[in-house]
């Protein structure tokens, strides 16, 4: 299943994001 990695990869970047700029 190719949407269970492009998940992973998705909420990873996201989380990056989310330390990277706290709201």
């Amino acid at each position: 299943m190719p949407g269970t990695p492009i998940k992973t990869t998705t909420n990873k970047i996201v989380e990056r994001e989310r330390g990277r700029c706290p709201i």
